[in-house]
């Protein structure tokens, strides 16, 4: 879960996966290049041009998240649609909200500007 808005992060989808030392050349790169990749859109989205790049690679370097791929597989996802969108939310509110406030935003522009025509 992101502690603050911006905050993301990146993990290689290969189980079993504990350090980065445990990477083969070619993964390491490719989390790499997908990292350059990320922080330039959450650069754009947050409208600034300076970035921190962290690796907490072990428990006493601060790693506090770890992959959780199998139990997300594990996990029974609902099967009906207001179920799933409970769900979701539930887990990733992190994302709902701030999508809330554009959307909330951009319907107050919109409405502000059509009392302006009008």
């Amino acid at each position: 879960m992101p502690l603050l808005p911006g905050h993301v992060l990146i993990s290689p989808l290969k189980e079993g996966l504990k350090r980065l030392t445990d990477l083969d050349d070619q993964t390491t790169a490719d989390l790499f290049i997908l990292t350059k990749k990320v922080e330039k859109m959450v650069c754009q989205i947050y409208q600034t041009n300076c970035a921190t790049v962290c690796v907490q690679d072990g428990e006493h370097a601060g790693q506090t998240v770890e992959q959780k791929l199998e139990d997300e597989k594990n996990e029974n996802i609902p099967s009906g649609l207001f179920q799933k969108l409970k769900y979701y939310l539930k887990r990733y509110w992190y994302i709902a909200i701030p999508v809330h406030y554009v959307l909330f935003a951009c319907w107050l522009v919109f409405s502000i500007w059509l009392f302006i025509l009008a």
